[in-house]
């Protein structure tokens, strides 16, 4: 099934986080460990957040986690550099399975899940992404050779 991408994808890719959305119409590294328990960090913190505003919690999708983590050890093996580079592939994938009219991510590369969640909510479209009208989410986290973990959560408005 071929699906197409509609509208503008904004990529902002920081120093050391970045922030990424689109709208769709429908129609090698080994994980860590410790990755699922980084992972369900930053789903509850990102929860606890929404709840603290009175918004919805988002609903686990392990579609769009798995789309999440591959990033995540892309980015943590050196085969891509920390960004949004395939997003489109990525929620493209998702949408094989999971019907959606909107998409967004988030990436970070830091210490612990806390600290990359701090700095999301410090940057306006992260912020935004962690904030927005989704109902489904998934979070990748890989642990680079140095120590460093990139985490990768994506967002998904499901019709």
């Amino acid at each position: 099934m071929s699906k197409r991408l509609r509208g503008p994808v904004a990529a902002a890719v920081l120093l050391v986080l970045g922030a990424c959305s689109t709208h769709h119409g429908r129609a090698a590294l080994q994980p860590t460990p410790d990755g699922t328990a980084l992972e369900q960090q930053v789903f509850a913190a990102v929860n606890e957040h929404r709840t603290a505003r009175r918004l919805p919690p988002l609903a686990w999708n392990e579609v769009v986690a798995e789309q999440a983590r591959k990033h995540s050890r892309r980015m943590a093996s050196g085969a891509t550099s920390l960004g949004h580079r395939d997003f489109r592939k990525r929620v493209a994938a998702i949408g094989e399975a999971v019907p959606w009219s909107r998409a967004a991510e988030n990436v970070a590369v830091s210490q612990a899940a806390a600290n990359a969640m701090n700095m999301w909510l410090h940057k306006r479209g992260h912020r935004r992404n962690i904030e927005g009208k989704f109902d489904l989410t998934g979070v990748g986290a890989a642990r680079a050779a140095n120590g460093s973990i990139f985490f990768t959560q994506i967002f998904v408005k499901s019709e």
